[in-house]
């Protein structure tokens, strides 16, 4: 009896009705058959539990049925799309994979599982799913399965950059989709959608030959779409001036083009290229004209006015240029608008100096200095002018510069001095950050941004390894600092005196942290003073910090951390395996905890074991930390970078497999990115690659690097790593 036939029965008895007796057989049924009835029985359930939208026992029904009936390609099936449905990808994934190998010629489950392997950005097995799923197809079995199959093949080839292919896929789909009334009887599609889908295939087969310089096919593909939909014609003209142009037939592509901006586009490409055809004729006072027409009449007024500004810049018109630019953005403060500006103002040299001050400008608007109102404008055009900035390494070089001639005389805003701070910490210039963050303070910080200021030059001071000079700010910071949590100044005042050898004295204020911190800070400062404790050779007092501290605390984001401190104390303590206990514990319970899966992947590195687990964790660490920083609320220095440490362990992962070039580009790139550009252990790292692959002076370099910066640690490491370094150096020598 099949499962859809149970259901039905089972929904079919009448309220209050008996449940007649089964039948029994006259011969006893094997163990097998009995498992395979439990299982539909368990199918059956979880159809009625999905009816009643409770997903999760649906779920838990079938897992039981599939562990009777382990074989049943049905069972994979279903749970396919309930494991989608609970966002469990990878078990959504594995499902797909097993039912389509049960049941091969099931073309609904290899076209969800194409999906999921196109999601997984696998578009070659996805493309050989479905041609074997088409190739199994019936002359006339259900023609829009048939027709979608080809379709995403097609997509497939297409993401594959396999024109020819994705030509050969869509003139399928189009023979398919000439079934029109097999097609609408199926009644999942309206006659007026199926046209449109039709008129889409042939727009993107046109595409397609295109892509292969076929253009008499692609003509003809476009009139074929341009015939079945009227409305498409103008996007359809422009992909024709597309063509034209790329065949040096300027004046068809100018005709197309216009006829396109009749429907008034919302994007630039199109005002682009007539401009570019116009120039291209001898045409250039016109594409002048044309532009400055479409930006004071278009809606899109920034991004039209950034190609008027790039014209007026060709024609020899930079002051319209940088005018037009300085307009715009009071207006409209995008980055793309302050990139222009920023271009202009750093196109001569003595001109950074405006830049400044426009930016100086903007950033005290936007404080509200002057018992002024703050400024939403002033401080969007400063976000866009620093954006803009930071996005090209010559500007940032030549604002810095003019920056710092004119801090001596000390005509700058704190505000400006702490912004800019950030900017030349992010270019690696410390010295030039540090004395803009000490600039900010002895201007007089607005008292809501000394917190970011004192944060700034203490964080600033450490990557120096200037180490004296953070004790020296956080006392001070500790008599006179208004509104910053004196707990910052205790943690960094820890950290410096245990870097210079004062072990008591570090002992004392990661306490003093502690008494001082509210009920929202006291678990972080707990933590760390439980690592600075293993850090400082106090292991049994670290471990039962962190003991102590998961017995008090129940919230899962706590506990993570604490796990995390414990794993971390573990580690500095040398007992790798109880490091790595606590590791595994924290991916299982959150597999997204991008830190967790970069700290087990190291683990598994050190110990030259689970590599194929350790590569994965390790790109799925940077993948995440990517997406979080990505979508998270705040703005930080270095929120565009990789992290230099995760990019790390991928490198020195890869150095264990062996994968010599691949561990050396991963490890160049760290040394450059947040996190990495003085760290010790990377260029250590480094060196260890450097010297497999016999560059003796790159070796040399990279272990001198470290033992330098081992040293300007000073006492903060437990480990033997600068004395390994000195005998790596010895065994160097020739």
């Amino acid at each position: 009896m099949s499962a859809v036939l149970v259901f039905a029965l089972l929904l079919a008895l009448p309220p209050g009705g008996e449940v007649p007796a089964p039948h029994q057989p006259k011969l006893p049924a094997d163990a097998k058959d009995q498992a395979r009835q439990r299982a539909l029985e368990l199918y059956a359930r979880s159809l009625l539990f999905e009816r009643d939208a409770d997903l999760v026992q649906a779920l838990k029904a079938l897992e039981e049925a599939r562990a009777l009936d382990p074989e049943s390609a049905a069972l994979h099936k279903a749970l396919t799309p309930l494991y989608l449905a609970l966002d469990r990808q990878d078990e959504a994934f594995a499902a797909g994979a097993k039912a389509l190998a049960l049941n091969p010629g099931d073309h609904e489950t290899a076209y969800l599982h194409a999906r999921q392997l196109r999601n997984r950005k696998r578009f070659g097995d996805a493309a050989e799913v479905l041609a074997r799923a088409l190739d199994r197809f019936a002359a006339n079995d259900r023609p829009d399965l048939k027709a979608q199959l080809a379709l995403d093949l097609a997509a497939a080839c297409d993401e594959l950059g396999d024109p020819a292919h994705t030509e050969k896929a869509f003139r399928q789909a189009l023979t398919v989709l000439d079934q029109r009334d097999a097609i609408l009887e199926t009644g999942k599609v309206s006659d007026d959608e199926l046209t449109a889908l039709t008129a889409e295939t042939w727009e993107r087969l046109a595409l397609a030959c295109t892509a292969q310089k076929k253009d008499g096919d692609a003509l003809a593909a476009f009139a074929q779409a341009r015939k079945l939909d009227p409305e498409r014609g103008p996007r359809l003209a422009f992909h024709q001036a597309k063509l034209h142009e790329q065949h040096g037939r300027k004046e068809q592509a100018l005709a197309s083009v216009e006829e396109y901006l009749k429907s008034r586009p919302r994007g630039t490409e199109a005002y682009e290229l007539k401009a570019r055809l116009l120039r291209s004729l001898g045409r250039g006072g016109e594409a002048v004209a044309f532009l400055e027409t479409a930006a004071k009449s278009d809606a899109n007024p920034p991004a039209l006015s950034v190609l008027l500004g790039k014209e007026y810049v060709r024609s020899g018109q930079s002051a319209a240029a940088e005018g037009l630019y300085r307009r715009v953005l009071t207006s409209h403060p995008t980055r793309e608008i302050a990139e222009g500006l920023v271009g202009r103002l750093t196109a001569e040299p003595s001109r950074a100096d405006a830049l400044l001050t426009l930016l100086d400008q903007a950033l005290t608007k936007a404080n509200g200095r002057e018992d002024k109102t703050p400024d939403a404008n002033a401080a969007a055009q400063a976000r866009a002018i620093l954006a803009a900035v930071k996005r090209d390494a010559a500007a940032t070089t030549k604002l810095l510069e003019a920056l710092a001639q004119r801090l001596p005389a000390g005509n700058l805003g704190s505000e400006t001095a702490g912004s800019l701070a950030e900017l030349a910490e992010r270019a690696g210039q410390l010295d030039l950050a540090e004395r803009l963050f000490r600039a900010a303070l002895r201007f007089g910080t607005n008292r809501d941004a000394e917190p970011e200021v004192y944060y700034g030059l203490l964080r600033v001071l450490r990557a120096g390894h200037k180490h004296q000079d953070v004790v020296d700010i956080c006392r001070q910071g500790l008599q006179r600092a208004e509104r910053t949590n004196r707990v910052l100044f205790h943690n960094y005042l820890a950290r410096a005196q245990l870097a210079l050898g004062r072990v008591k004295e570090a002992l004392e204020s990661a306490d003093d942290a502690v008494n001082d911190s509210g009920d929202g800070q006291r678990l972080y400062s707990r933590r760390n003073r439980a690592v600075l404790r293993a850090e400082a050779g106090k292991l049994d007092d670290a471990v039962a910090e962190c003991q102590a501290l998961l017995r008090e605390v129940n919230q899962p984001g706590d506990v993570a951390e604490i796990r995390h401190a414990l794993a971390s104390v573990w580690s500095l303590g040398g007992q790798p395996a109880k490091a790595e206990e606590q590791l595994v514990i924290l991916v299982r319970d959150d597999p997204t905890n991008a830190t967790a899966c970069n700290d087990l992947a190291y683990q598994y590195a050190e110990q030259n074991r689970r590599l194929d687990e350790a590569e994965r964790l390790a790109r799925k660490a940077i993948e995440l930390d990517r997406r979080q920083r990505a979508g998270g609320a705040e703005v930080a220095v270095d929120a565009d970078q990789d992290n230099g440490s995760f990019v790390d362990t991928l490198g020195w992962v890869l150095f264990r497999q062996g994968k010599l070039d691949a561990a050396k580009r991963e490890l160049d790139r760290a040394t450059k990115l947040p996190g990495g550009q003085d760290s010790p252990v990377i260029w250590d790292h480094l060196g260890d690659v450097l010297s497999r692959l016999d560059d003796r002076p790159g070796a040399k370099a990279a272990y001198e690097k470290a033992l330098r910066l081992y040293e300007l640690e000073g006492r903060r490491r437990a480990d033997d790593a600068p004395a390994e370094i000195r005998k790596k150096l010895r065994l160097l020598q020739p």
